[in-house]
This record gives structure tokens, C-alpha cells and sequence, in this order.
């Protein structure tokens, strides 16, 4: 089903596996912050529903970003089921192949003619079993993903947001942190690029695909290079900041035995826009186990956010006479 590639595509791919492979050596060691997280799945989701003003999706398509890690890129199943959450209320046919031809418009004017669709279950078929290749890398499975979805739009609607979505599935299977490429964005910025190739010639198509393809997930990597760097600077500060522990913050007597959501209570106390991941440091946690001992406090009623996760702060509910029968956790 690999289409015929020429060497100049096949050298794209190879020199994008090796960007690829110097982001995951530079950055395996990063921690990508709560805030960031939703930041940037915010900044993916918005570019998407712009690409085709799908505003009537932004909730499902947001609800099927927030819940990437449930979601296995390589069954056909749950592409139908992503579909079909993606359509919840404003498609008949949500999760179910197209029936009759689509074509495609850009600036008011037909440029592409879907195949016809009685052979896209064969297609899609051929394209699922080609993926679970155990020979199949990661990025070729994303390269043969957008180039068999480009040729054949097999839903009736929306095949360009649940393209994308399934694209950036199948990059967080090749590595965590290629989740976080925004792609949408890159795609909306060259999407008369992609235009023009929907519209050259059948035999050239797949090599048109996967060549805007890979400029768009180069781009992209130039683009989270930065933002990780951001943020690996960020944490050497902050480590720096923070070489103190918690004991030199609190001279509290008897503070060294208080539970670690006391002590959290404490610090936010001191200074309500401290991050969780200075709080970690603190006290010498993880920031994932720091953001569920925030997650459980404010579940409890004892921590309110107010503002934006990036402009905001912490509030800390409770009275400091309150805080000492707090169990530990």
C-alpha cells in the first residue's frame, strides 16, 4: 500500500527522523508543566477548528485533545469512534465512512473530487494492517496515515480535524513529547500549500502529500525546540531559586513532620503564585505527584484557583487552625 516514493521525499523523511531524534536526546529529561500542557492543547485545538471554521465541533474536538492517552492510533475502531465523539450531535452518519463523493473548495472553488466510495473500506483496511506492521516507523505510519486520508476524505465531514487529531496519536506513540507539536497550526499556516497539492496530478499526488507533510512537521519541530528550551531554562532557574529545601522557608516548630498537604497549604500561604513545580522542588517531590496533591485540595474545598491556569493564583480555604488536623496524604 507505501506509494512509490522518489529519493528526494525519501531524504525528507530520513533528515525529519533524525530532527526528530535530536529533540528526544536534547529534551528526553524535560517535564512539560500542567499549565503548559493545557496551554499548548489549547493553541493545537484552536488552530484546528480554524483550518475548516468547524466552530460547531470545538467542544467535542476539545474533549477528544484533553483525553489523547485513551485513544489507540492504530485500530480503525477507535478512528470510527473518535469520528463519531467528534460528531455527537450534529452528524447522522458520525463514525460511519461516507456513502456518496465529497470534494473539496478552497476560496469558493472546487479543487479536489473524492474517490469513489465503495472502495474506501478496502482502502482504510489496507491502510490499518500497513500500520500495525511491526516494521512500520513511527513517522511512515504518520507519512501513510495523512497521505491515504488526503486521497480518500473517507468521512463525510470533518476529515480534516480528525486527520489532524490522528496524526498527533500517532506521533505521541512514536514519543510523548511529539504530542506537543502543533501540526494544526502549521497546517493552517500552509493550507494554500496543501491546496495546490489536492490539485496536481493523480500520479504525483502521494509524493505532493507527504512533502507538505513533512515541511509542516518541521516547521513545527523548529517550533517546540523553542518552546522546550523555554521551559529547560525555566527549570534550571527555578532549580537554582530553589536550592533551598523546606525546612528554610518554615521555622515552624515541629514543620518537618506535617503532611505534605499541609505543607503545600503552607507554602501557598507564603506565596500564592508559586508554581507546583518549585513547590516539588521544595519538597524534593515530582511535580506530577505536587499537581495531585493540588487536584486533591482543591477537590476537598481547601484550595481555590482564581484567574487564568497561566495568570492566575492559588487561594488557600481553610484557617491555619483548620490546616493542622489535616490528614496525611
Amino acid at each position: 500500500m507505501w506509494p512509490q516514493l522518489g529519493w528526494t521525499t525519501r531524504s525528507e523523511l530520513l533528515n525529519l527522523a533524525e530532527q526528530a531524534g535530536g529533540i528526544r536526546a536534547q529534551f528526553e529529561s524535560v517535564e512539560v508543566d500542567s499549565v503548559s500542557r493545557q496551554t499548548w492543547l489549547n493553541e493545537k485545538q484552536a488552530a484546528s477548528i480554524e483550518c475548516d471554521n468547524l466552530n460547531a465541533h470545538r467542544v467535542n474536538l476539545s474533549a477528544l485533545y484533553d483525553h489523547m492517552e485513551q485513544w489507540q492510533p492504530l485500530s480503525e475502531q477507535a478512528l470510527k469512534k473518535a469520528h463519531r465523539q467528534l460528531m455527537l450531535n450534529l452528524s447522522m452518519r458520525a463514525g460511519q465512512y461516507r456513502g456518496t463523493s465529497v470534494a473539496i473548495y478552497h476560496h469558493g472553488r472546487n479543487i479536489y473530487a473524492s474517490p469513489p466510495a465503495t472502495g474506501i473500506t478496502r482502502a482504510l483496511n489496507e491502510l490499518f494492517n500497513e500500520l500495525n506492521s511491526p516494521n512500520c516507523h513511527p513517522l511512515y505510519r504518520t507519512a501513510l496515515f495523512f497521505d491515504t486520508f488526503e486521497n480518500w476524505q473517507p468521512f463525510a465531514e470533518a476529515n480534516g480535524c480528525i486527520t489532524r487529531f490522528w496524526l498527533t496519536l500517532l506521533l505521541r506513540s512514536w514519543h510523548p513529547l511529539f504530542q506537543w507539536l502543533n501540526l494544526e497550526q502549521g497546517w493552517l499556516q500552509a493550507i494554500d500549500e496543501l491546496a495546490e497539492a489536492r490539485q496536481v496530478d493523480r500520479s504525483e499526488r502521494s509524493e505532493a502529500f507527504i512533502m507538505w507533510l513533512v515541511s509542516v512537521l518541521r516547521h513545527s519541530m523548529v517550533d517546540l525546540t523553542q518552546k522546550l528550551s523555554h521551559l529547560n531554562e525555566n527549570e534550571a532557574e527555578e532549580h537554582t531559586v530553589c536550592s533551598e529545601k523546606f525546612s528554610d522557608m518554615c521555622s515552624v516548630k515541629g514543620s518537618e513532620k506535617w503532611s505534605t498537604a499541609r505543607k503545600i497549604l503552607f507554602l501557598v500561604n507564603q506565596e500564592r503564585d508559586m508554581s507546583a513545580q518549585r513547590i516539588a522542588q521544595l519538597l524534593e517531590l515530582s511535580s506530577r505527584a505536587v499537581e495531585k496533591q493540588f487536584a486533591r485540595l482543591k477537590q476537598q474545598g481547601k484550595l481555590e484557583r482564581v484567574g487564568s491556569p497561566r495568570g492566575g493564583y492559588w487561594r488557600v480555604m481553610v484557617s491555619p487552625s483548620q490546616q493542622l488536623s489535616l490528614p496525611e496524604c
